[in-house]
Order: C-alpha cells, then structure tokens, then sequence
C-alpha cells in the first residue's frame, strides 16, 4: 500500500494511531516503507478523506463479514488487510468500458470535473477493451484472479424507466455481476442513466466536428431538430444517436416505447399514428441516426484540441450535467492519486 501511495497509483489516509504504529513496525524491517507512514503522519492534519470521496477502502486485521457498509454518506468496503500482500492486487484502477474509446471520455468528462472544481488530483487507471456484451468475462477475469477492478456499461434502455433484455450488454453483465461473491473483493461497476455513453456528447462539440456533409448533413439535420426541441431531456438520453430509430417487435407491445417514438416523431414533424407505427415491418429505420463510430469521433476531436492547445468547453444540456457529474464522482473514487510531490 505504501509503494502505491508513493508511485502515485492510489489515495492513502489513516486513522492517526494506526499511521504511528505502522511506522514503527516497519522501522527495522523496510525504511522505505517507514518514511511513507512516518510523513504519513506528520502530514496527518492536512491528508484527511476528501469531501469528493463517496466511496472508499477501508483495511482492517480480519476477514470481513459484509461486502461494504455506509456512513457519514460515504460507502466503505472493508478488505482484510492480507489482501494486500500481494502487489500485483494494488496497483492502477482497473477501469473496463464497453470500448477504449468510452473509458476515454470518461477520463475526460472526469478532467473536466477536476479542472472546474479545482481538485488536486492526478488520475491514475489502466483502461480495458471489454468489447460490449464482453465486458462481464473481462471483469471475471479479475474477480477470478482477485484484483480490483471497475466497469462503467450503458444502461441500453430505450425510454427512461425501461430496462433492457436478453443479449444486451447490461442485461449479461448485470446476471453475471450480482452472482460475484464481492466480500473481500474490489469490485465496483455504474450503469449509465442514458441509453448509450455517445448521448452525453455535448451538442457543440458534435457541432464542431468537420463531418457534417452528405448524408451526414441530413443526419445533423435530425440531431439538431431534437436537441433544439422543448422535448431534448426527454429524448436525447434515450436517442440511439448511431443507428436512430428502428422498428422492432418492442413497439408492438410496449406502450410506453411507442409513446416515446411518437414522442420523437413529433418533433420532426412525422404523422405517424401508433397504429401505423406498429404496422411497420421489423428493421424500417423510422427516424435515422446521427453517425456510426460518433465516439470515436469525439475522442479524435478532443484530443486533436488538445494537441492544438484549444481550450475545450463544454456546453451541455440538463440530462448530460448530470450524467457527466455521476461519471466524475464515480471515477474519482475509483482512480484518484495524489497530484503532489511527495518528499519523505
């Protein structure tokens, strides 16, 4: 734990007594180890749990016997400290997304977070492919091996209070995630409110970016209608911006998805009747989609400005200054070092 302290991978506190006898313990035995908890200490009045920590480890001598505990409105995980006497189980964050490129933003909509709040800390993560309705083997991967890990998944729902089926991403993830013994294992995972992580986009960045012509100007076309319309927190969090919206047999069943088509359709200005709607053959694209790939494209743009040293600012709608606010508490928790200059 100390050498993670000290190579910038986690946040360490204690509890002042603690701090002192670990000290001393390793006195003799690793001088290294001594100096961390000997500053440590003498830091102890100024290195508190910061007020953005919701949640966070706590090392104790025995097995634990629940998986994690709440208090003062922060969620703790006690792990026993044999645990950590293996170093491959303690160095950067594990953090899988269902693509790269999601952890990506999620590191940058984090940055943002920091940046604005003027937060002293450095992110310290490793990143992993999970491949969509991979990302469940990939945390067991871990679980398995008994090393901390976390997962950020869209949510897949296709209006707000649907939860999706069989074969999605959330529906695999979440069966696999609740049969995890997690007593005594770092495992923490957040499912998106939104459908997908690309409709946390900010409209002007995706205004921004050169590739609006040809079809993609039509596509835009439509995007526009609906984040101008009094109806955007409504529908763009569900909005599936890369393929748009497709009949399928959902419509015919549910009326609360039917009421959210019409809900779009009615913004840009197509007479459907529910009746029409569920005569419509399975596959009809019924309202198109903004851009396949918009991820990515968001990424190349971000970085393409930071590369030019273009101040990134990010205007966002209600539903996305919220989304993006989860992501950032939930990240720091979990990939948050120090951004200091530790001398000991």
């Amino acid at each position: 734990m100390a050498m993670a302290f000290m190579e910038k991978s986690h946040l360490l506190r204690g509890d002042y007594q603690v701090l002192s006898w670990l000290a001393v313990q390793f006195e003799k035995v690793d001088r290294e180890t001594c100096r961390v908890y000997r500053m440590l200490v003498n830091k102890y009045s100024t290195f508190t749990i910061p007020n953005f920590i919701h949640s966070y480890i706590s090392v104790i001598k025995g097995i634990p016997e629940t998986s994690s505990i709440s208090e003062n409105g922060c969620t703790i995980r006690p792990i026993c400290h044999k645990y950590f006497l293996d170093s491959s189980k303690i160095q950067k964050m594990v953090i899988v997304g269902e693509a790269l490129y999601d952890v990506d933003f999620y590191t940058f909509i984090t940055e943002q977070y920091v940046s604005k709040h003027k937060i002293n800390v450095l992110l310290s993560r490793e990143s992993e492919n999970g491949g969509g309705t991979g990302v469940a083997q990939t945390t067991t991967k871990y679980i398995n091996k008994h090393c901390m890990v976390a997962s950020i998944i869209d949510s897949d729902s296709k209006y707000k209070g649907h939860k999706s089926g069989a074969g999605t991403t959330r529906y695999i993830c979440e069966k696999e995630w609740t049969s995890y013994h997690v007593v005594n294992e770092i495992f923490f995972y957040k499912i998106l409110e939104v459908q997908e992580i690309e409709n946390l986009i900010p409209p002007n960045f995706i205004d921004a970016m050169n590739l609006w012509t040809g079809q993609n100007a039509k596509n835009k076309n439509v995007y526009d209608k609906l984040a101008g319309s009094d109806n955007a927190d409504e529908i763009l969090p569900y909005y599936d911006l890369k393929v748009g919206l497709i009949k399928d047999e959902i419509m015919n069943s549910n009326d609360s998805y039917l009421d959210y088509v019409m809900n779009c359709c009615k913004c840009l200005g197509l007479e459907y009747t529910k009746e029409e709607l569920k005569g419509l053959p399975n596959g009809t694209v019924i309202c198109i989609g903004l851009l396949k790939g918009l991820m990515k494209a968001t990424i190349d743009y971000i970085n393409k400005n930071k590369k030019d040293s273009i101040p990134l600012e990010p205007v966002l709608l209600t539903y996305q200054a919220q989304g993006w606010e989860d992501i950032a508490s939930f990240m720091l928790d979990m990939c948050c070092a120090e951004n200091i200059e530790l001398v000991i």
